[in-house]
């Protein structure tokens, strides 16, 4: 009977782990994609120097939860996040706003994914 109830709590501390992980992952995609959509506002204006300095911040934000991403995420969602960003303050670089549309629309499609992947659902846990 102990080793039931041992499991039992194991379980649960797993299930919570991974609630917590969506939720903590959603956080971080909500604060960078803010930067990202302020930064396309400010392109929108053309204060492409803003434009800039909120991707940069976009992209700095992300990579600072590295120790967490690399952890808990593939690998390959992490570099497609990654590629996303950069490919975003790419075109802000070259104050492109037809091809920064799309970019931004990349990578907010591609960190909504990602999120949508770690959600619990009954088929991720049998």
């Amino acid at each position: 009977m102990k080793k039931e109830i041992i499991a039992v709590i194991v379980l649960l501390l797993m299930l919570g782990g991974a609630v917590y992980n969506y939720h903590h992952l959603e956080d971080i995609t909500e604060e960078v994609l803010s930067l990202v959509e302020r930064s396309y506002n400010e392109a929108l204006t053309g204060n492409w120097d803003a434009a800039r300095r909120f991707g940069e911040e976009a992209a700095a934000l992300w990579t600072s939860y590295d120790g967490y991403t690399h952890i808990f995420l593939r690998h390959s969602e992490i570099v497609d996040t990654d590629q996303a960003l950069y490919d975003y303050l790419q075109q802000v670089y070259d104050e492109n706003l037809n091809t920064a549309k799309v970019a931004r629309d990349a990578a907010r499609a591609r960190m909504k994914h990602m999120v949508d992947i770690e959600k619990l659902q009954p088929g991720s846990i049998f």
